[in-house]
């Protein structure tokens, strides 16, 4: 941090985030997250937990303009609203710092419940005396939320005055008490009939947000379907985007399923009014829901595949800062027990590649926020490549002299050796009746064509099994399987741990080599549906 050209501007913030984060006009959402995470590597929320807040505070407030396509937040606060805040008033959520006024002079004089009396009882309040009621509130009545009922107060009564939007914005934005998230139950609704109009979507997401994690899902069910019922003008691109942000949560905690499902066809209906910037956050919540279907509810606590589920849901549920925390945990915790993934990743797992899928997108974001440029090396495959083609000769020389190769041959020649003895029996016999009845016998002419029905049904079989995929095929795979299991597996992880190689370097190699010998051909096979070497590869992207 000794270096003064990388220290940001915080003069900037809170007004001017975008110079904050030197974007130019017309920037995108890519080019704020660039901006975002270059700045997270340096001020980590462990180790400079203020400043942090400021940067996250300042890239959620450009995020959401872009997400929305609006400047609901930023708009300049009234001139005749720059009176300083009492000195009495503790309130983080309103950051104007202007000259003293006439509020300021009057208190100087008068008791704070003495002007509050009087502006309450107004018959016709302007949006600043919505503004001055709901600062002397925290004095003069601090109820829960008395501050945020006036505002709300005042934008039913000022429907355009945009600063009391932002002021209510900023403090659903602003930090909450743990346990108000119950008060929001009849908050929401009366910002809903003030509002109307989709602009509740962003001035309310950050209060949905924490009823999504704090209260039963039911209750946040019938909660957002009555807000919904109050507004009378809000479009659908608006609504998209709110429920995008919310699903990200909301499917961990729907115990039915029921409503995702709802709103997932709801973004598959509308498909084509989802802004482009939206279509990350879209990719990645498809794979997010393809996961959820197949995901195992059995999970046992405590297994590594249990620790990763873990993390996923706290991705997608959590604020960033902590999701991030527990997927670089379980990053580690991969590297510490590779040789569980083995076990917990078998092949046959269907629900395997879902997972995967998730967690390397996962992985992409969180390390674009942790790692540095120098984690991506290129790979030397001058080096690897030859070392893998060694790797899959040696394999190929160890299967002769396994017990489990003796095994499967023993059964392979008792069966067809097994087989080869009845036929010889059943016909040895035929022909020895045959030659006792002579060829003018008629029993020797019906034995003659028992005999050729019997040759042509075997040959007829034989051809069926062995050309018909649906028969050879699986018994061939259950055998290399087996192989792949016993003999190969475990050297190919080792394989991964020594080369370090990107996951999907790991499979392009073995597909490049799999026309070597029928050996190679069927690691490639399982390497492809193998998911413990691809699990490793992204932790070793982590490892410091």
């Amino acid at each position: 941090m000794s270096d003064k050209s990388n220290t940001p501007d915080w003069s900037l913030l809170p007004g001017r985030p975008a110079e904050f984060f030197g974007l130019r006009k017309g920037f995108e959402r890519n080019d704020l997250r660039r901006a975002y995470n270059s700045l997270i590597k340096v001020y980590k929320p462990e180790r400079n937990p203020e400043e942090f807040q400021r940067i996250r505070g300042a890239y959620e407030q450009l995020d959401e303009q872009l997400r929305y396509g609006r400047t609901i937040v930023q708009q300049p606060v009234a001139r005749e609203w720059t009176e300083q805040e009492p000195p009495i008033v503790r309130r983080e959520v309103v950051t104007t710092t202007a000259k003293p006024a006439k509020l300021v002079d009057r208190l100087r004089d008068e008791s704070p419940e003495a002007i509050y009396g009087e502006l309450k009882d107004k018959a016709s309040k302007s949006p600043f005396d919505f503004y001055a009621l709901a600062l002397l509130s925290d004095v003069v009545e601090p109820a829960p939320l008395s501050f945020a009922n006036w505002f709300v107060a005042g934008i039913a009564a000022h429907p355009a005055e945009i600063a009391l939007q932002q002021l209510l914005h900023d403090f659903f934005r602003g930090p909450q008490h743990v346990d108000q998230s119950h008060l929001l139950v009849t908050l929401l609704p009366a910002v809903a009939r003030a509002v109307r109009n989709d602009h509740f979507y962003p001035l309310t997401e950050a209060a949905w947000l924490m009823v999504l994690r704090d209260r039963p899902f039911h209750e946040f069910e019938r909660l957002l379907a009555e807000c919904e019922a109050e507004l009378c003008d809000a479009q659908i691109a608006g609504k998209m985007v709110f429920t995008i942000q919310l699903l990200k949560t909301a499917m961990w905690r729907d115990p039915t399923g029921a409503w995702t499902q709802r709103q997932c066809e709801f973004i598959d209906q509308n498909f084509e009014q989802i802004p482009n910037w939206l279509e990350w956050e879209v990719d990645l919540l498809g794979a997010a829901r393809d996961y959820r279907a197949v995901r195992d509810r059995s999970l046992q606590p405590g297994t590594l595949r249990h620790q990763i589920d873990e993390a996923i849901v706290a991705y997608f549920s959590e604020p960033q800062h902590v999701g991030d925390r527990a997927v670089l945990a379980i990053q580690v915790e991969i590297l510490r027990q590779s040789d569980q993934l083995l076990e917990e990743f078998p092949i046959a797992d269907e629900g395997d590649g879902a997972m995967f899928l998730v967690w390397n997108w996962i992985s992409a974001d969180v390390g674009s926020r942790h790692l540095s440029s120098e984690a991506h090396q290129p790979v030397n495959e001058e080096l690897w490549v030859p070392r893998g083609r060694v790797l899959i000769a040696r394999l190929g020389e160890k299967q002769s002299y396994t017990l489990a190769n003796i095994r499967d041959m023993a059964v392979y020649f008792f069966r067809w050796g097994a087989i080869a003895i009845a036929w010889f029996w059943i016909f040895g016999s035929i022909s020895i009746t045959m030659n006792a009845l002579g060829p003018d016998d008629p029993g020797f002419v019906v034995l003659e064509v028992v005999t050729g029905i019997c040759v042509a049904t075997v040959a007829l079989f034989y051809i069926i099994k062995f050309t018909n995929k649906r028969s050879w095929h699986p018994w061939l795979r259950r055998h290399w399987e087996r192989r792949y299991h016993a003999l190969y597996r475990r050297e190919l992880l080792e394989f991964q741990q020594r080369s370090r190689v990107p996951g999907q370097f790991f499979r392009a190699l073995f597909n490049h080599l799999a026309d070597t010998d029928a050996t190679a051909k069927w690691i490639n096979h399982f390497v492809q549906q193998d998911y413990a070497p691809a699990f490793l590869a992204i932790a070793q992207r982590f490892e410091a």
